[in-house]
């Protein structure tokens, strides 16, 4: 993954948390109750590491074998796998 890409997702990654951290502050919530989950639906398991480094540790796979791959490769990172539906 190169350095515009990765800055590209860092900036998107800012966006959704600002959109996320605005709306509970809007419907009178605690934002930090709010927590975003990434689906990485045939994504490179090269992003969910860059999501993860960015401090995203919820991912979810629809496909059970990308799944499994990625968990494997990438289970040094802590991260909290789920089912994309």
């Amino acid at each position: 993954m190169d350095t515009d890409q990765t800055e590209i997702i860092r900036q998107n990654i800012e966006v959704v948390l600002g959109r996320i951290h605005d709306s509970a502050k809007n419907a009178g919530r605690d934002p930090k109750n709010i927590s975003l989950v990434a689906v990485t639906k045939q994504k490179p398991a090269s992003v969910v590491k860059i999501l993860s480094d960015f401090g995203i540790k919820r991912i979810a796979e629809s496909y059970l074998k990308e799944a499994l791959f990625k968990i494997d490769l990438l289970k040094e990172f802590n991260i909290e796998w789920g089912k994309a539906n």
